[in-house]
């Protein structure tokens, strides 16, 4: 067969083979003889269609932005709460000159009672300067205590306040200063190991102050939270543990929800009220033990939740005040000592020192811009006139110093205008 043949019988399978896959064209998961393909098992997509890819692509990217979403929720929170609690501190300065303040963030030093055998508690500053680095517990907020650092309790001498009594007699101490808490008595953070502690937080007793997994002090039934704060009401204020009830009995025969309080206002207290003024029966108090007559012991012996407010309920007669101050809880009755006005006043003090930082910027560019200026024109040297004049400018523009707002507040001349 000459070439030209040879060409032309060539010619005419390669046409024959194209029809024929025309009209019965590969498998996708075969290769064009028909064979299949080999499985990358290094690349376990390479097998995967393209629309099964980007639905995967786009469900990971969706969970990715939700994942996000809850870090940055959280951050904002956990930077909400560190203004409300340290918003008022000073970073240099103990509070030991201030006494037993009514209310402060406390540590304890896990690393020193290791040392020592003995219980103590330090303020913030303390905390950041004379123990840093060290094994601390961090308590939240504790009333009427003395910084201990640098007293006999401890080894060292305070960085900050060296001048300290040997002791604070009045200060209190419980296991959150061992770092233990609730009755359960496990540490917090829990152990790596603790699931059931790790899924429920903790509500700080109003009296004793000690911190509480809610489950575990309240009957079943009882607690209006399951796992964590998102179902806590609103106006419920807080707990107070059955073990303060006990110690503080009259607490169990208020009725610190609205409802029930309600209730007594329109039945059970028309009765004191028609009685003559200055008698026993305008006590609030014996009107409502009248109202609840008597509790039986396991009432008394209930964990109780109380609502925003609840203080106010409180009776103030002479008798009650006595009361108070026998079972040494006068502050009841301190608006300053509740957890709400404490991080109010942080949060205040905080956007003031925004805004003292924003005021000192301000005088920094002011002089910046006042030198470059000079410097440009070649002028001759500054005289107390031109400090003056520009003193004059910056205080017109400055921002209102003191106010406690978090927003910025400017005036644009010396009158406000």
């Amino acid at each position: 067969m000459d070439k030209d043949d040879e060409s032309e019988c060539t010619n005419n399978k390669i046409s024959e083979d194209c029809a024929n896959q025309q009209k019965n064209p590969a498998p996708q998961n075969s290769t064009a003889d028909g064979s299949t393909p080999a499985v990358d098992e290094n690349n376990p997509n390479a097998n995967v269609s393209a629309e099964e890819q980007e639905e995967e692509i786009g469900t990971t990217v969706e969970d990715f932005v939700g994942t996000l979403d809850e870090l940055i929720k959280m951050h904002e929170e956990n930077e909400d709460t560190a203004v409300a609690l340290l918003g008022g501190s000073l970073d240099l300065v103990c509070t030991y000159s201030e006494g037993y303040k009514g209310r402060q963030p406390l540590y304890s030093c896990k690393t020193c009672f290791l040392k020592t055998g003995k219980l103590a508690g330090v303020c913030y500053a303390c905390s950041e300067n004379c123990h840093h680095g060290h094994d601390l517990v961090e308590m939240y907020s504790k009333r009427h205590f003395c910084c201990d650092c640098g007293n006999t309790k401890f080894e060292t001498k305070c960085k900050l306040f060296e001048e300290k009594d040997p002791l604070n007699k009045r200060n209190k101490y419980n296991d959150n200063f061992k770092g233990i808490f609730c009755t359960c008595k496990k540490p917090f953070p829990p152990e790596a190991n603790d699931v059931d502690a790790s899924l429920e937080d903790m509500l700080q007793c109003c009296m004793c102050e000690d911190w509480f997994h809610p489950s575990h002090i309240f009957p079943p039934g009882q607690c209006p939270i399951e796992d964590d704060m998102d179902g806590l009401s609103d106006d419920i204020d807080g707990i107070i543990c059955k073990d303060c009830v006990v110690k503080h009995t009259f607490l169990a025969f208020y009725p610190f929800g609205k409802r029930s309080w309600n209730e007594f206002s329109k039945n059970g207290d028309k009765n004191g009220e028609e009685e003559e003024e200055g008698s026993s029966s305008k006590c609030k108090l014996e009107a409502l033990k009248k109202f609840k007559q008597q509790l039986k012991d396991e009432e008394i012996a209930n964990s109780l939740w109380v609502q925003v407010g609840w203080r106010e309920q409180l009776c103030r007669c002479k008798e009650c005040m006595n009361l108070y101050e026998d079972l040494d809880c006068q502050f009841l009755l301190e608006p300053e000592d509740t957890i709400a006005y404490f991080e109010q006043q942080n949060r205040e003090k905080a956007a003031q020192k925004d805004d003292v930082l924003a005021s000192i910027e301000h005088m920094k560019q002011h002089c910046k811009e006042f030198f470059e200026k000079r410097v440009s024109q070649k002028r001759g040297p500054i005289t107390g006139d031109d400090v003056e004049q520009k003193s004059s400018r910056m205080d017109s523009t400055r921002p209102v110093m003191g106010l406690g707002l978090s927003d910025k507040h400017w005036m644009k001349d010396k009158n406000g205008c």
